[in-house]
């Protein structure tokens, strides 16, 4: 096929997509998943296959389309993510994107891009080539069923690969049965090759440890090593700071770096840059000494590699993912160490009744504790990881594949209202990503973001986090010109040919009072995508951290079948678990003419709730934190 000299699993996969054949393809990291894909695209012309031209790539994660942007160059790609809006359009010849961009062109709401010209975005989907790395990481309620219906609906018309490393055999054989498509590796040979890859001459172990996870014993596995490149990963933001604070108390000669998911992006990637210059392939781990704190935003897309790892106690799957940042490379030698007690204010906690983030998941926990227990010292291979995941999550993939096969007739024909244009963007947003954060920004000088505020650095929280910083920020000593704002839309007077004025009969004529500006019943709205935005009720569930004369306070108002009374309650009620923090992923408020942000910000922390379609939604808003 080519004069590249291919591995049996690289050469299988390129012949069964240029033979009509859909692929999910298992191999470990350094196994060349990637050329693998982009063979029967790169080869379409040389065999003369009916083949299409176009190859979209499709990632989880903003930072893994970066990455492969990178290393394909020389084939001139192209990028579309949120972040990078690189060929909205779809036009390039290979695009490396993310899961949400191409879910939400199939379902007629491109992000970022005119809706009128929605249909023109879906058929670029349908024509091109499909690859789905990092298949494991899609969300099961939301993104994954999604996806699935989807690439049944183009059976016969699209050919697709999906590559992971961390699928049990279990949900790989019912996605294969599902979808139709041939598994690799399928036989003991073609496993057997895998194992002798060069990329699998390594030697990593895995233990456990019934001491907590602390900064004493990190420093002291980390001092007996001879490259002192350790990681540590805990499940939980508070934690891994507080560790970090604790590494760099008790060894301040240590290089200790921290990497969490709330980070701004330009902050992210100088830390990424940094653990690349010390933890990367071609560094001299032995000069130095270096020590990376870290949550799961180190799991995936940070190409580095540690001689000591230690992880708290986390579904199978993810302690495999996050192993693959110890012993990386050929030739290699690290250890795993895997903790089910940590700190919490000082004192131990068993991580398998403290599972946050991984509520719910307590047998899953449990087992994966067990399975690891059985194999205590030993050094995996592809296929002992791979034993784990069946022995762990075998079960527990079933339900999820039986849950997605109860709910795919209903699912689908979600999916087919929001492509008919039957239901708004809000429902599109539900079946692409189920993001159950609020957006956050740090300014002093929010006035100044008015004009484009969804283009300012920004990290999610929960809400219940949010919460939480709203109090304690409020309970430190000093005056603060403000703690908290959110963003409040009002109506446009600059109206052109890219908006149309549209009605908000449920809002009675009434107008809300907001220190000097109006919520009026009739705005104007970018398309009427963005009506959840323009035609909304301001709440709240935090005090002002000011409040002027004559201003009100935002109140809790009723929902369909129900009243808010209290923040204490919120994540019990009905209507307001509909808000889930939830954010559009497109900027709100570009386009010629549109300025619908000109209202400014206003005191409290808050949400926009939106009228549509004859009942109460909840959405959220851009929140505002003073830096001082």
């Amino acid at each position: 096929m080519t004069d590249l000299d291919l591995y049996p699993h690289q050469q299988r996969a390129a012949d069964l997509l240029l033979d009509g054949k859909n692929v999910i393809l298992q191999a470990p990291t350094g196994a060349g998943k990637t050329l693998a894909a982009l063979l029967p695209w790169m080869n379409r012309q040389t065999f003369k296959r009916d083949f299409p031209n176009q190859c979209i790539y499709t990632v989880p994660m903003r930072v893994l389309a970066n990455q492969f942007v990178d290393a394909f160059a020389h084939l001139n790609p192209k990028i579309q993510t949120g972040e990078d809006a690189g060929d909205p359009e779809f036009i390039g010849s290979l695009i490396f994107t993310t899961i949400d961009q191409v879910l939400s062109r199939f379902l007629n709401y491109p992000y970022g891009v005119s809706k009128r010209k929605a249909n023109l975005y879906a058929a670029a989907v349908m024509g091109a080539y499909l690859v789905f790395d990092e298949f494991h990481l899609l969300d099961p309620a939301s993104t994954l069923p999604t996806t699935l219906a989807m690439l049944k609906m183009l059976k016969g018309i699209t050919p697709f690969m999906l590559m992971t490393a961390t699928f049990s055999s279990t949900m790989l054989n019912e996605l294969a049965h599902e979808l139709d498509a041939e598994v690799i590796p399928a036989t003991p040979e073609e496993r057997a090759a895998l194992r002798g890859l060069p990329s699998q001459r390594k030697i990593r172990r895995y233990a456990i440890s019934a001491q907590p996870l602390t900064a004493g014993r990190v420093l002291q596995v980390h001092e007996s090593l001879t490259e002192r490149r350790s990681i540590v990963i805990c499940n939980t933001v508070v934690r891994a700071r507080a560790l970090f604070d604790e590494l760099r108390r008790q060894s301040p000669e240590t290089n200790v770096i921290l990497l969490h998911s709330q980070f701004l992006p330009d902050d992210r990637k100088s830390a990424q840059n940094r653990l690349v210059a010390l933890f990367g392939k071609d560094v001299n781990r032995q000069i130095g000494s270096a020590i990376v704190v870290a949550t799961q935003a180190i799991e995936v897309g940070v190409d580095i590699t540690s001689a000591a790892l230690h992880t708290e106690l986390a579904p199978a799957n993810s302690i495999i993912q996050r192993a693959g940042r110890c012993a990386r490379y050929e030739g290699e030698t690290g250890d795993v160490t895997i903790y089910r007690y940590s700190l919490k204010d000082g004192d131990p906690i068993d991580l398998t009744d403290n599972p946050n983030p991984y509520a719910g998941q307590q047998d899953i926990l449990a087992k994966t504790w067990d399975a690891f227990s059985a194999r205590d010292g030993q050094a995996f291979t592809f296929e002992h990881e791979q034993d784990v995941l069946t022995e762990v999550h075998g079960d527990s993939d079933r339900l999820i594949v039986s849950k997605l096969k109860q709910g795919a007739y209903q699912h689908k024909e979600q999916m087919f209202d929001v492509m008919n244009g039957r239901h708004n963007v809000s429902n599109a947003s539900d079946l692409i990503r189920n993001v159950f954060q609020a957006r956050v920004t740090i300014s002093n000088t929010p006035d100044s973001l008015r004009e484009s505020p969804f283009d300012a650095p920004a990290f999610g929280l929960h809400p219940g986090s949010l919460q939480k910083a709203f109090k304690e920020i409020e309970a430190l000593p000093g005056e603060r010109p403000f703690t908290m704002k959110y963003l409040l839309a009002i109506e446009n007077d600059k109206p052109s040919a890219t908006i149309r004025p549209i009605g908000a009969p449920s809002m009675n004529g009434n107008r809300y009072e907001l220190g000097k500006t109006f919520w009026a019943r009739r705005c104007w709205s970018f398309t009427r995508r963005w009506r959840v935005t323009t035609l909304s009720v301001g709440w709240c569930w935090a005090k002002p951290a000011t409040r002027t004369a004559g201003r009100r306070r935002f109140r809790w108002r009723k929902s369909k079948n129900h009243t808010i009374s209290s923040p204490s309650n919120w994540r019990h009620t009905p209507g307001i678990l509909n808000w889930c923090g939830r954010q559009h992923s497109a900027p709100v408020g570009r386009g010629t003419g549109s300025r619908i942000w000109q209202g400014g910000w206003n005191d409290a922390l808050a949400g926009h709730r939106a009228i549509s379609a004859g009942r109460p939604e909840f959405r959220p808003c851009c929140c505002m934190m003073s830096a001082s």
